[in-house]
């Protein structure tokens, strides 16, 4: 392949690209119009991050805020963090004594049937230990 072989290829494999920069709908004018709209380009959403009242500052000084930002959150949450690891503690603490409650009943029922085999004892379904 010559020089001019590989140039022809070159422009046929950009010539889309170049198409699409240049579609009026789609293309560089396109969005370039739509960054310059006043209503909705860059101007605008500069407008709109500037505003004192709904604003970067605006939502920065209400995060700020002691009673009611970020660290009246954290302080809620540090609050809250506190109880829930009582809670969870507690509630270990209750799953253990259940396993152990579990075990020891289940010991004492193996001891209590093996007396009711012996003696010829039949005792009444809801006296029985279901497992």
């Amino acid at each position: 392949m010559n020089q001019d072989d590989y140039k022809k290829l070159l422009n046929e494999a950009l010539d889309p690209i170049k198409k699409q920069l240049e579609d009026p709908d789609t293309g560089l004018a396109a969005i370039n119009n739509r960054l310059n709209d006043p209503d909705n380009g860059l101007a605008a959403i500069n407008n709109r991050l500037n505003d004192p009242d709904n604003g970067l500052a605006a939502i920065s000084k209400r995060l700020n805020d002691p009673d009611t930002g970020l660290t009246a959150i954290n302080r809620r949450l540090d609050a809250n963090t506190a109880a829930v690891v009582e809670l969870e503690s507690t509630i270990k603490g209750y799953a253990d004594a259940y396993k152990t409650n579990k075990t020891n009943i289940e010991r004492l029922d193996d001891r209590v049937i093996q007396l009711e085999d012996k003696t010829g004892i039949i005792p009444p379904p809801e006296l029985t230990i279901q497992r």
